[in-house]
């Protein structure tokens, strides 16, 4: 019934034997049979590593060589049936020899090997070794196609049973941003993959559940689509992406049941399992579990003796030293007893190689609380440079720890956090009634506008991001195109990898032949980044349509492309002409240059993407990308008008500046009809006392304007004495200049400002602006202050503006206010 000890006896002058079993008397192999063999053979007996299909007739023989020739033994074929009774627990699989592993010839090279030094420290002396360096995996233009692309194939022939079945290996990885899979090729010759969560020069435990198998369906064999895991033929380790030097190690193979290793992973934390530590200066923390493990009481109480810049902070780490399930998503009930107004805050994971990643510091005032539950994404986690320790990639795999961090709280005070859990995005949805990554589109064409969002990661649900750059992240934030209350979006990228890429689904729509997109890029500014931006349509028959636009500008800038600017990818593609066959878009981002040049942490800014209907006679390049420039012209005679905010048609933005020291809470832009001539619209500013209301606008403007400075028309909402201020600054080819209005008057006004009264305010030396090139000017911001009230109270305000320009028909010296007539 078991796999036999093979024995023969000897041949005269025989250097080796070889083994060879097959299910038929043909020994050749044929992938509807088994077949194996063993070469190099010195002695007349072998034990068979390798395990067989059950209930199956083998046929079996021996050929004997030398340097001269070689002979079948005297019996040319003998047989066996195996029929090994069901395994029980862990089902161990030898890694074999280093001949039994071969390297896919399309593929690049690699180096095969038996590392018999016990790598992993897990009693399991031998660990597979597979080994390359850059010649071997940039084999040139001739292999173009397989560059990088490294595949290790085993025979295995195994049977197994059981419902809830994992793979569970040892794995190690050193190189560069690689990718890493595990692959089985089942009875009817399919081919189903899982990722490796690889953390760089980490001796990882890798569990991988059977139904976290996809099928792969490009160039290899669709049968049933059914993953036939009772008997698998061959195993594969497949490396995608390899450009440089890397070696890598797999050990300790093992069919398990996995609910014999739950307790590896992360389904919901009991707190009662760990010893939680703190890090603080200012709090005390008092860390309690709940009798059923399920929440965390945490009390804080402040000391104020610490220094000014301890203050406010301080955090609880709590060591999990587990990996996550397949979900894609942490979840968890929080309660907080305390004044949380101004308080933020911060949630951190670390991982196995010590990279850090962080959720920093939201404000807890706008969290949900009780029963309402707070779902994070694992993708909206940013790399926290400053903690950088591993390799940057987001794995999410084994979490070594834990962070919840509280700052600017300055008062003693509790919180809770219960139900802590991994979950998959998905299912949450599908209780609602709702399908992930999918959303509407609205009868004006409007695909997406960053609004309606009841909480601050929800936005995750709708557009699903990338893996492959690592540095994919979606955050909604202020500084939007125009709106109170209003919110954009803000993605990131790393400039060294492949597309950012965010992509969302929805119904076809007809009647619109156009797209239009609101960005500005936040690239490293430092370092000069500028990205490059490409759309992206999906058609209902699978065609893909893309343009892409280069160096977006700095400053919102408003994007229409016609659908006939479109490119498909497959030039047998009909050119796209309409929406009706359009069922999802998507926006990448990447920093197009041909030298990699690491750089996380850049950004780019999104609002308002939508379908519009543009007249067939007007579909011309002048709509596309970086001809639709913002360019201010002259107006009249001496004025080329910035704002007067009576159409939507401009394309310039005003909204929220982030980022701005001491910034009030409450600043926000909105249209009202309070206006100076009483018809139109004017642009309402909040502003809150003893802080700064930051606003501003990217512009463009055209080479004929010619100006001596700039004329706002304000109107102010208190008496003179008591009236908030303006500072005005200039942006001019990176440099600011500054100028001031220091009462804003009740009632209708005109403040005129020369440029000579706009002084250099980003480097102290308080240089006069020149205004010998007015193109050069990239920004207008207007902060909001009110410093006069005696009694120091904060309270909010507003001011209107009906109008800003330049103006040609003041002085460079002019700086002057007179009421409206």
């Amino acid at each position: 019934n078991e796999i036999p000890t093979f024995t023969w006896g000897s041949a005269e002058n025989a250097d080796s034997y070889t083994l060879e079993i097959c299910t038929t008397t043909d020994f050749e192999y044929d992938a509807k049979q088994i077949y194996l063999k063993k070469t190099g053979l010195m002695t007349c007996s072998f034990d068979l590593v390798a395990n067989l299909k059950k209930n199956v007739l083998y046929y079996w023989r021996v050929t004997a060589l030398n340097s001269d020739t070689d002979r079948l033994c005297s019996d040319e074929y003998r047989s066996f049936l195996y029929n090994a009774p069901d395994a029980e627990g862990d089902v161990e699989i030898s890694v074999g020899y280093a001949d039994e592993w071969k390297v896919h010839e399309k593929g690049s090279k690699a180096s095969v090997s038996i590392d018999r030094n016990d790598f992993f420290d897990n009693d399991k002396e031998e660990s597979l070794r597979i080994s390359f360096d850059k010649e071997d995996t940039q084999r040139g233009p001739a292999f173009v196609e397989y560059n990088g692309w490294i595949v290790v194939t085993r025979s295995l022939e195994m049977e197994f049973f059981g419902d809830d079945l994992a793979f569970y290996f040892n794995f190690y990885y050193m190189g560069n941003d690689a990718k890493a899979f595990f692959r089985l090729i089942d009875e009817d010759n399919e081919y189903w993959y899982a990722p490796i969560k690889m953390a760089m020069n980490a001796k990882q435990t890798i569990i991988i559940r059977l139904d976290e198998f996809v099928l792969r369906r490009n160039g290899t064999p669709v049968v049933n689509e059914t993953f036939d895991y009772n008997y698998i033929k061959s195993i594969e380790l497949v490396f995608e992406k390899v450009d440089g030097d890397g070696v890598a190690y797999f050990s300790d193979l093992r069919v398990v049941n996995y609910d014999d290793y739950k307790s590896y992973f992360i389904e919901e934390v009991d707190f009662r399992d760990y010893l939680i530590a703190e890090d603080s200066a200012y709090f005390d923390f008092t860390t309690t579990p709940s009798e059923s493990g399920k929440t965390l009481n945490v009390a804080f109480t402040k000391d104020d003796s610490v220094s000014a810049s301890l203050k406010g902070f301080g955090s609880i780490k709590i060591p999990i030293n587990k990996m996550l399930s397949s979900g894609d998503a942490f979840c968890m009930n929080l309660g907080f007893d305390f004044d949380t107004s101004g308080a933020l805050l911060t949630i951190r994971v670390i991982e196995e190689d010590n990279d850090v990643w962080v959720l920093k510091e939201f404000p807890i005032a706008d969290l949900p609380q009780g029963d309402e539950s707070l779902i994070l994404p694992f993708s909206a986690f940013v790399l926290d440079e400053g903690g950088f320790k591993g390799d940057g990639i987001r794995q999410f795999y084994l979490i070594r720890q834990l962070q919840f961090g509280i700052s600017r709280c300055y008062r003693n005070g509790s919180m809770t956090i219960s139900n802590l859990r991994s979950v998959r995005m998905a299912s949450i949805l599908e209780e609602e009634g709702r399908t992930l990554y999918r959303t509407e589109i609205a009868d004006d064409g409007t695909i997406e506008n960053f609004e309606g969002y009841t909480g601050a990661f929800d936005v995750y649900f709708i557009w699903e991001p990338s893996t492959d750059n690592k540095d994919e992240t979606i955050m909604l934030y202020k500084e939007t195109v125009l709106g109170a209350g209003n919110s954009a979006a803000k993605v990131g990228y790393k400039t060294d990898l492949p597309d950012a890429t965010y992509r969302t689904n929805f119904e076809s729509v007809e009647g619109f032949t156009a797209i239009e997109v609101s960005a500005k890029d936040e690239s490293n500014a430092e370092k000069g980044y500028r990205a490059t931006m490409k759309v992206i349509l999906y058609g209902d028959s699978g065609e893909v349509y893309t343009y892409s636009i280069k160096k977006l500008a700095k400053t919102w800038k408003k994007y229409t492309i016609p659908f006939s600017s479109f490119v498909p990818e497959d030039e047998d593609d009909v050119p796209l002409r309409s929406s009706a066959v359009i069922v999802g878009m998507a926006i990448a981002f990447r920093y197009d240059t041909p030298l990699y040049d690491y750089g996380s942490g850049n950004y780019v800014c999104l609002d308002n993407i939508r379908f519009i209907k543009v007249d067939s006679d007007a579909i011309t390049t002048k709509y596309v990308s970086e001809d639709i420039s913002a360019e201010i012209k002259m107006t009249s005679a001496n004025a080329a008008m910035i704002s007067d905010f009576d159409t939507d048609a401009s394309y310039v933005y005003w909204g929220v500046k982030e980022g701005v020291a001491n910034s009030a809470g409450n600043a926000a832009v909105s249209y009202v009809n309070e206006t100076a001539s009483g018809s139109g619209r004017s642009l309402k500013m909040t502003y809150k006392s003893l802080m700064t209301a930051p606003y501003h606008a990217g512009v463009v403007l055209d080479g004929s304007v010619k100006a001596k400075g700039i004329t706002l028309l304000l109107n102010g909402d208190r008496d003179e004495e008591k009236a908030p201020l303006a500072e005005i600054i200039l942006t001019v080819s990176g440099k600011t200049y500054l100028a001031k209005i220091p009462v804003i008057k009740k009632g209708w006004h005109y403040y005129s400002i020369g440029f000579s009264e706009f002084l250099r305010n980003d480097d102290g030396s308080k240089t006069p602006y020149a205004a010998s090139d007015l193109t050069k000017i990239e920004e207008i911001a207007i902060y909001l202050k009110d410093t006069n009230d005696p009694n120091k109270v904060y309270f909010n305000g507003s001011v209107e503006m009906d109008e800003i320009y330049f103006d040609n028909s003041i002085s460079l010296t002019t700086n002057s206010v007179r009421a409206y007539a």
